[in-house]
């Protein structure tokens, strides 16, 4: 039997329609890949008018131009199929671990069926294969838990399809970065939420964000952010000001307040306490907080202009609902600059104008007059001046060159995740018109720079009006807060008794006890606090446990139910401490 019937039988055992799709997929416009002899027994490749592996050992060649596999990876990722010589050698090398193999030419992966004995790659139990079409991975570093993984590249697989592999880099270092950051900011910031939601839901005198549903209808309504280029905006945003409704993050508002700018609203999304410094200059009575229950509990000494969303942490939003609280949420991105955009849309804008949406670091980190860059005025002395401490901030932060409005622009990865969400938000409204004042920022596709623009103008009443809800808010106070505890013993009982049966270090045999206890974990927590919870704490490492079942996948189960059983306690304490301590001071 040929070398290529033999692949194509396993291939198609494996993954039955994939050849069919394959030979499908119209060609790629570079030269036909061809195979051709090499000193040794087997061939080599000629991709792209360029050779892929060496003219003398290339099966030797592709085995040692791999890295050393690390115990702590997740999986390995192969840009570039070839022959499959490489996955050959890593399949042998680590059974245990998944692998991704991403080939931008079909013709590429059919070919390499008839050059070797490539079957066992395709038996390998962890294989996921992404072979031509469109590069971005978004489904599959979204589903599973690759947090730390291994990656190699055919050396010439860059060089023919440049733009390809670095849309589909681009999208998994996005995508990826976005799972570890949240599964970070989760262990980091569990607790923090925890304790301010259990303070603010004693506050009285604040209101659903529901009463101000369609306030900006048929409106334009500006979103200020905090970039180094909002005071560039700043004579635009004075000229036009009776047109547009005016939401400020809670970094740009005191900024603002300094130019004569009172906005609308302001959006408050961050938990910390340092977060909520920002509005140290004071609320004008005409604005509008906008916030959510695990905001710090400064934010709510103004509780008659304060508006609560649903709570971002889907955890604490399932509670809510089950408590009785409902109200509207605000999706965020992240930064309270997406949050602000949600906020737009919930007001129904008619168009959406952005100032001081950067994004990057063209020419420092924040607006002059921002809390940050005071920070650095009132830490500055004559041998550490506010310039030395601003460029030590750049310099400690991992940063790399990206498209911007007028040339190259420094970023991050985490103004790659504001920058990706906004995008593909801003792509699923094409009815409401986008305009970015920033002339320095990162480029943010789908917002549009205006050339003559201008807000439109507005015929209806101009002023806000509050239609105030009649609603019965007794489970949030605290002599009828026991009846309602976040805390569920039940849960507790279930994660310490699924933590007893875990298999032994070193093993993922797994007993019928465990089993029986996870059932019964997964049956308490979603009755105890909602599926949407379920899926946010575990969905990704669970999928990732049934699908490549073993020790790496286990460990990261492992991970997830340690923050199952730190939050729980977490939140124990918590409702101990504020709702059974009468002498708890807020």
């Amino acid at each position: 039997m040929s070398f290529f019937s033999a692949n194509l039988a396993v291939l198609q055992r494996r993954f039955p329609s994939l050849y069919a799709d394959l030979t499908a997929l119209p060609p790629p416009s570079v030269a036909e890949p061809q195979l051709s002899p090499s000193r040794s027994v087997e061939p080599t490749l000629i991709y792209g008018d360029r050779l892929a592996y060496s003219a003398y050992q290339p099966r030797r060649d592709a085995e040692r131009a791999l890295p050393e596999i690390q115990p702590d990876w997740d999986a390995f990722v192969l840009v570039g199929w070839g022959l499959g010589y490489a996955a050959v050698s890593l399949v042998r090398k680590a059974p245990d671990l998944p692998l991704l193999i991403v080939e931008p030419d079909p013709r590429v992966f059919l070919l390499s069926l008839s050059a070797s004995d490539v079957s066992e790659v395709f038996e390998h139990p962890h294989l996921l294969l992404s072979i031509g079409g469109e590069p971005c991975q978004h489904d599959l570093w979204v589903q599973f838990t690759f947090r730390k993984v291994g990656l190699h590249q055919l050396r010439c697989v860059g060089e023919v399809f440049p733009d390809w592999v670095a849309k589909w880099e681009d999208c998994r270092r996005t995508t990826q970065a976005q799972a570890r950051v949240n599964e970070d900011t989760l262990t980091r910031f569990a607790s923090l939420w925890l304790r301010n939601h259990a303070r603010n839901r004693l506050t009285s005198g604040w209101n659903p964000l529901k009463v101000l549903k369609s306030q900006g209808k048929g409106r334009a309504i500006v979103i200020a952010a905090a970039g180094p280029s909002l005071t560039d905006s700043v004579p635009f945003l004075r000229q036009y000001r009776s047109r547009y409704l005016l939401i400020a993050v809670d970094t740009a508002y005191s900024v603002l307040l300094r130019h004569g700018l009172v906005a609308d609203f302001v959006t408050v999304g961050d938990g910390q306490y340092w977060n909520s410094r920002h509005l140290d200059d004071g609320v004008a009575s005409s604005t509008r907080i906008i916030t959510d229950l695990s905001a710090s509990p400064r934010v709510f000494r103004w509780p008659r202009q304060t508006y609560v969303a649903a709570c971002q942490v889907p955890f604490l939003r399932g509670w809510e609902q089950k408590a009785g609280f409902v109200s509207d949420p605000l999706p965020s991105g992240g930064s309270v600059a997406t949050m602000a955009w949600s906020l737009a849309l919930y007001l129904e804008a008619a168009e959406v104008w952005f100032a001081g949406l950067d994004l990057g670091y063209s020419r420092g980190t924040h607006a002059q007059g921002s809390q940050f860059e005071e920070g650095f005025l009132r830490q500055a002395f004559r041998l550490k001046p506010a310039e030395t401490l601003g460029f030590r901030m750049l310099n400690d932060t991992m940063l790399t060159w990206r498209e911007g409005i007028s040339g190259l622009v420094r970023s991050d990865i985490r103004m790659d995740l504001y920058r990706a969400w906004l995008e593909n938000e801003v792509a699923n409204h094409p009815e409401v018109p986008v305009w970015n004042l920033s002339t320095t920022g990162s480029l943010i596709k789908g917002l549009k720079r205006p050339v003559d623009e201008t807000p439109r103008e507005y015929d209806g009443a101009t002023a806000l009006t509050d239609t105030k809800l009649t609603r019965n808010f007794a489970p949030w106070q605290n002599d009828t807060w026991h009846q309602m505890s976040f805390f569920v013993p039940d849960v507790r009982s279930a994660i310490t008794l699924l933590l007893e049966r875990w298999p032994p270090k070193g093993t993922y045999a797994i007993t019928h006890e465990f089993c029986q206890a996870w059932e019964n974990a997964v049956a308490v927590l979603r009755k105890a606090w909602g599926d949407a919870t379920w899926s946010f704490l575990t969905k990704a490492a669970v999928r990732t446990w049934e699908t490549f079942p073993g020790p790496r996948s286990l460990a990261r189960l492992n991970e997830t139910i340690g923050i199952l059983s730190s939050l729980v306690d977490v939140a124990q304490e918590i409702e101990k401490t504020i709702f059974l301590n009468k002498n708890e001071i807020f």
